[in-house]
């Protein structure tokens, strides 16, 4: 899963950049930036037998939540911020953190 938010703010990042400040950020942008990481994505899962990618509409729905200005609840909306604090969040979810005492090896 963090992989995932990596990949989302390295193409989200990369797409804004290609997009510049003056372009509307709606359903076709979504689109374009959704099949990119999805691609990305599924190339990482696919190097994982347990893994499995999320959905193009899952991809799309996590784009819309955090390109919606109101994300964190003001009008100020910062797309790449909102996405780390989102791979923030997860890192301190109790799987996703090394175990008290050792480390936290995903399995081979």
């Amino acid at each position: 899963m963090l992989q995932y938010f990596e990949v989302v703010e390295t193409q989200l990042r990369r797409a804004l950049k290609e997009a510049g400040s003056g372009t509307p950020l709606g359903a076709p942008f979504v689109e374009i930036v959704a099949a990119r990481v999805r691609d990305r994505i599924s190339a990482i899962a696919a190097q994982m037998p347990e893994a499995a990618a999320p959905s193009l509409q899952q991809i799309r729905k996590n784009l819309e939540a955090v390109l919606d200005p109101a994300f964190f609840g003001d009008a100020r909306g910062d797309p790449i911020k909102a996405v780390r604090s989102l791979q923030q969040e997860l890192r301190y979810q109790r799987e996703y953190t090394p175990p008290k005492g050792g480390t936290w090896k995903p399995r081979r």
